[in-house]
């Protein structure tokens, strides 16, 4: 069994400084697997891996990841952008806060109150005033992907409900709204990550969530809270 590792060869194996340990599957390595080391003058050399080099390798990896795989992190930026972010952020949130004080009152079908205030809302708000130059928060994506992400949740709420054919247990259906959601928006790229939560807020809602009545609405849902929260955000 081999793996894919980038080796700091002085620790590892001295003789070959700068190597680059070069395999075929994504296992962690054990005690007495074969590699292969290529040095900068392209000669290889089939070695044997110990289980801590092995793990040493995997650990390397796994760490490397939070440096930004070889990426710069964002820079902070200066007190005025920071301030504008403050000011569209709150004004956003609360204005929707406002809007779903209002429609607490109002009841659709008898059976649901409306509301306008979704909790994915908050992150699509710190995306678009925190890092405006995204492509994830392009109006394209924000719109396109809620209603997309949003539209899959309730179709799958068909498969669920009790009212309907309740073919997929809950538990299933909680992962698969994001899941689903996830996979048709990376085809169609449209991502935006809060869209995938919207989905499932509404497919997880219930007596014991902050929207109890998200799933009351059925395709309502689509354009109120969601189109709607997407409008006052751009």
């Amino acid at each position: 069994r081999t793996a894919v590792a980038v080796l700091q060869v002085q620790e590892v194996l001295p003789a070959w400084e700068e190597s680059v340990l070069k395999c075929t599957r994504s296992d962690t390595l054990a005690e007495g697997d074969r590699a292969t080391v290529i040095n900068s003058t392209g000669d290889a050399q089939a070695v044997q891996v110990s289980r801590w080099e092995a793990f040493q390798t995997s650990a390397r990896i796994y760490f490397t990841k939070f440096k930004g795989q070889g990426q710069q992190p964002p820079s902070a930026n200066g007190l005025e952008f920071c301030c504008v972010a403050f000011i569209g952020s709150f004004l956003v949130v609360l204005f929707m806060s406002y809007i779903d004080l209002g429609l607490l009152e109002v009841e659709y079908n008898n059976q649901a109150s409306l509301f306008a205030m979704v909790s994915s809302f908050g992150s699509v708000a710190t995306m678009m005033f925190g890092a405006p130059t995204s492509p994830l928060v392009q109006p394209r994506n924000l719109v396109f992907a809620h209603v997309i992400a949003s539209t899959i949740a309730i179709l799958l709420d068909y498969l669920t409900n009790s009212d309907y054919a309740p073919i997929i247990p809950q538990w299933v259906a909680s992962a698969l709204a994001p899941a689903l959601s996830n996979a048709v928006l990376t085809r169609l790229g449209l991502i935006h990550p809060p869209a995938c939560a919207c989905a499932t807020i509404y497919i997880s809602s219930g007596p014991l969530s902050n929207t109890p009545h998200a799933r009351k609405l059925s395709w309502l849902f689509v354009v109120l809270p969601v189109f709607v929260d997407c409008l006052l955000i751009l």
